[in-house]
C-alpha cells in the first residue's frame, strides 16, 4: 500500500503588521526570508475575532513587576 506525502501547513500571523510597510521592504530585498515564505505559499490579511476584547485595546498593558529577592 502506497503513502501520500504528509502536506504540512504553516500558519503565520503577525500582530500590527501592515503591508503597506512590508510591500516596500520586500521589493528593497530587506525582508528574505519572509519573501521565501511567500513566494513558497500565499499570504493574506488575518481578519479579528468577534467580540473583540473592547476593555484592553488603545490601553497601555498593565505594569509587570520582577521580584526584587529570590530569598527562599
Amino acid at each position: 500500500m502506497r503513502t501520500r506525502p504528509v502536506q504540512r501547513l504553516l500558519i503565520l500571523g503577525w500582530d500590527a503588521a501592515d503591508w503597506q510597510i512590508i510591500d516596500p521592504l520586500l521589493a528593497r530585498g530587506q525582508m528574505p526570508n519572509l519573501a521565501a515564505l511567500i513566494a513558497a505559499g500565499t499570504r493574506a490579511n488575518l481578519r479579528t475575532m468577534e467580540p473583540k476584547l473592547r476593555r484592553y485595546c488603545g490601553q497601555p498593558s498593565p505594569p509587570v513587576r520582577l521580584p526584587t529577592s529570590t530569598a527562599s
